[in-house]
């Protein structure tokens, strides 16, 4: 199925774009402390 596969993607591509400000902010915090 091409939709579940592009589907997928979409999805991986937005965790990615959520959680990787997340672990910047968090290596930030973990340098400063």
């Amino acid at each position: 199925m091409v939709a579940r596969t592009a589907f997928r993607t979409v999805v991986l591509t937005v965790a990615m774009i959520l959680f990787v400000p997340i672990i910047v902010l968090w290596g930030r915090a973990a340098v400063r402390d």
